[in-house]
Protein backbone atom coordinates (compact mmCIF):
# COMPACT_ATOMS: atom_id res chain seq x y z
CA UNK A 1 0.00 0.00 0.00
CA UNK A 2 1.46 3.32 -1.11
CA UNK A 3 1.20 6.52 0.88
CA UNK A 4 0.46 9.57 -0.62
CA UNK A 5 3.83 12.02 0.56
CA UNK A 6 1.91 15.30 -0.80
CA UNK A 7 -1.36 14.26 1.32
CA UNK A 8 0.46 13.62 4.16
CA UNK A 9 2.25 16.97 4.01
CA UNK A 10 0.85 19.46 1.64
CA UNK A 11 3.21 21.98 1.98
CA UNK A 12 7.46 22.22 1.55
CA UNK A 13 6.14 24.70 5.33
CA UNK A 14 4.43 21.80 6.78
CA UNK A 15 7.74 19.59 6.45
CA UNK A 16 8.30 20.90 10.36
CA UNK A 17 4.94 20.19 11.63
CA UNK A 18 4.80 16.72 10.71
CA UNK A 19 2.08 14.48 9.00
CA UNK A 20 -1.29 15.89 8.35
CA UNK A 21 -2.92 13.89 11.15
CA UNK A 22 -6.50 13.89 9.44
CA UNK A 23 -4.95 11.98 6.20
CA UNK A 24 -2.97 10.00 8.67
CA UNK A 25 -6.01 9.06 10.99
CA UNK A 26 -7.53 8.01 7.12
CA UNK A 27 -4.33 5.70 6.21
CA UNK A 28 -4.52 4.14 9.88
CA UNK A 29 -8.05 3.30 9.21
CA UNK A 30 -7.32 1.54 5.94
CA UNK A 31 -4.57 -0.27 7.44
CA UNK A 32 -6.73 -1.55 10.31
CA UNK A 33 -8.79 -2.96 7.64
CA UNK A 34 -6.76 -4.55 5.62
CA UNK A 35 -5.38 -6.33 8.85
CA UNK A 36 -9.37 -7.05 9.73
CA UNK A 37 -9.76 -8.72 6.14
CA UNK A 38 -7.04 -11.40 7.26
CA UNK A 39 -4.21 -9.60 5.16
CA UNK A 40 -0.65 -7.81 6.16
CA UNK A 41 -0.36 -5.09 5.27
CA UNK A 42 3.16 -3.90 3.37
CA UNK A 43 3.58 0.00 3.68
CA UNK A 44 5.29 1.86 1.08
CA UNK A 45 6.27 5.70 2.13
CA UNK A 46 7.21 6.69 -1.67
CA UNK A 47 5.63 4.76 -4.52
CA UNK A 48 6.18 7.37 -7.44
CA UNK A 49 3.86 10.19 -5.86
CA UNK A 50 6.43 13.17 -5.25
CA UNK A 51 4.79 16.56 -4.01
CA UNK A 52 4.81 19.81 -6.01
CA UNK A 53 6.89 21.83 -3.65
CA UNK A 54 9.77 19.10 -3.65
CA UNK A 55 9.60 19.27 -7.73
CA UNK A 56 10.00 23.05 -7.34
CA UNK A 57 13.05 22.79 -5.14
CA UNK A 58 14.57 20.38 -7.48
CA UNK A 59 12.93 17.56 -7.00
CA UNK A 60 15.24 13.79 -6.26
CA UNK A 61 18.12 15.62 -8.44
CA UNK A 62 18.81 17.79 -4.85
CA UNK A 63 20.10 15.88 -2.08
CA UNK A 64 20.05 19.01 0.23
CA UNK A 65 16.10 19.28 -0.10
CA UNK A 66 15.39 15.89 -0.83
CA UNK A 67 16.59 13.94 1.77
CA UNK A 68 15.77 16.30 4.75
CA UNK A 69 12.14 16.31 3.32
CA UNK A 70 11.62 12.53 3.01
CA UNK A 71 13.47 11.26 6.33
CA UNK A 72 10.90 14.50 8.10
CA UNK A 73 7.77 12.75 6.11
CA UNK A 74 9.10 9.04 7.02
CA UNK A 75 9.51 10.03 10.97
CA UNK A 76 6.04 11.25 11.08
CA UNK A 77 4.54 8.64 9.26
CA UNK A 78 6.61 5.68 11.43
CA UNK A 79 6.19 7.90 14.70
CA UNK A 80 2.42 7.82 13.77
CA UNK A 81 1.91 3.61 13.34
CA UNK A 82 4.20 2.72 15.43
CA UNK A 83 3.38 3.44 18.99
CA UNK A 84 7.18 2.34 20.20
CA UNK A 85 8.05 5.38 17.97
CA UNK A 86 11.19 7.93 19.32
CA UNK A 87 8.99 11.12 19.44
CA UNK A 88 6.49 12.34 22.13
CA UNK A 89 3.72 12.57 19.05
CA UNK A 90 4.17 8.53 18.80
CA UNK A 91 2.62 8.08 22.47
CA UNK A 92 0.06 10.34 21.89
CA UNK A 93 -1.04 8.32 18.47
CA UNK A 94 -3.62 6.08 19.85
CA UNK A 95 -3.89 1.83 18.67
CA UNK A 96 -1.38 1.74 16.13
CA UNK A 97 -1.91 -0.28 12.82
CA UNK A 98 -0.06 -3.79 12.40
CA UNK A 99 2.30 -3.26 10.23
CA UNK A 100 3.89 -6.60 7.80
CA UNK A 101 6.70 -4.43 6.73
CA UNK A 102 7.74 -0.54 5.65
CA UNK A 103 9.02 -0.19 2.26
CA UNK A 104 10.92 3.13 1.91
CA UNK A 105 10.82 3.55 -2.22
CA UNK A 106 8.84 1.25 -4.99
CA UNK A 107 10.95 1.08 -7.86
CA UNK A 108 12.74 3.94 -7.91
CA UNK A 109 14.37 3.19 -11.12
CA UNK A 110 11.35 3.54 -12.82
CA UNK A 111 10.39 6.72 -11.50
CA UNK A 112 13.80 8.20 -12.23
CA UNK A 113 14.15 7.21 -15.78
CA UNK A 114 10.77 8.16 -16.68
CA UNK A 115 10.74 11.33 -14.90
CA UNK A 116 14.05 12.46 -15.06
CA UNK A 117 15.43 10.80 -18.67
CA UNK A 118 12.22 10.27 -20.47
CA UNK A 119 10.53 13.49 -19.21
CA UNK A 120 7.06 11.32 -19.05
CA UNK A 121 6.62 12.34 -15.89
CA UNK A 122 6.92 15.65 -14.21
CA UNK A 123 8.97 16.55 -11.35
CA UNK A 124 10.66 19.45 -11.69
CA UNK A 125 8.19 22.44 -13.09
CA UNK A 126 10.96 22.56 -16.40
CA UNK A 127 10.35 18.81 -17.21
CA UNK A 128 6.93 19.81 -18.15
CA UNK A 129 6.31 19.30 -21.69
CA UNK A 130 10.48 18.33 -22.08
CA UNK A 131 11.86 16.33 -24.43
CA UNK A 132 13.75 13.18 -23.82
CA UNK A 133 17.27 13.62 -22.16
CA UNK A 134 20.04 12.14 -24.29
CA UNK A 135 21.36 8.54 -23.11
CA UNK A 136 24.36 10.89 -20.95
CA UNK A 137 21.17 10.81 -18.69
CA UNK A 138 22.03 7.39 -17.68
CA UNK A 139 25.52 8.03 -16.55
CA UNK A 140 26.05 8.60 -13.09
CA UNK A 141 26.60 12.41 -13.01
CA UNK A 142 23.23 12.87 -15.05
CA UNK A 143 20.06 12.85 -13.88
CA UNK A 144 19.14 9.93 -13.30
CA UNK A 145 22.15 8.73 -11.39
CA UNK A 146 21.86 11.84 -9.26
CA UNK A 147 18.93 11.16 -8.50
CA UNK A 148 19.20 7.41 -7.97
CA UNK A 149 22.10 8.38 -5.47
CA UNK A 150 19.96 10.93 -3.91
CA UNK A 151 17.36 8.15 -3.26
CA UNK A 152 19.59 5.46 -1.94
CA UNK A 153 20.73 7.92 1.10
CA UNK A 154 17.25 9.03 2.17
CA UNK A 155 16.76 5.27 1.63
CA UNK A 156 20.07 4.63 4.19
CA UNK A 157 18.58 7.53 6.51
CA UNK A 158 14.91 6.02 6.76
CA UNK A 159 16.17 2.77 6.93
CA UNK A 160 17.87 3.16 10.09
CA UNK A 161 15.09 5.33 11.52
CA UNK A 162 12.86 2.02 11.01
CA UNK A 163 15.16 -0.70 12.83
CA UNK A 164 16.06 2.33 15.43
CA UNK A 165 12.03 2.49 15.82
CA UNK A 166 10.93 -1.30 15.92
CA UNK A 167 13.04 -4.22 15.18
CA UNK A 168 10.65 -6.72 13.94
CA UNK A 169 9.91 -4.48 11.29
CA UNK A 170 11.34 -5.41 8.11
CA UNK A 171 13.15 -2.51 5.88
CA UNK A 172 13.28 -3.14 1.74
CA UNK A 173 14.28 -1.98 -1.38
CA UNK A 174 13.95 -3.07 -4.96
CA UNK A 175 17.43 -4.09 -6.23
CA UNK A 176 18.41 -1.70 -8.48
CA UNK A 177 21.18 -1.18 -10.96
CA UNK A 178 23.25 2.08 -11.59
CA UNK A 179 23.33 3.19 -8.00
CA UNK A 180 26.96 3.96 -7.88
CA UNK A 181 29.61 4.39 -4.55
CA UNK A 182 30.04 7.65 -3.12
Amino acid sequence: MGLDWARLVPSAEAVALGVEPVAMARYRQIIDMVNEAGMQPMLTLFHHSAPAWLAGQGGWTYPSAAIPAFYAFAEGVIDALIPCGASGAAKNAGPSAKLHSIVPFNEPHVFNLLTYCGGVWPSTAENTNRPPSPPTCLSEWGLYGVAMKTMAEAHGAVYDKIRATEVRYRCMMMPTAFITAA
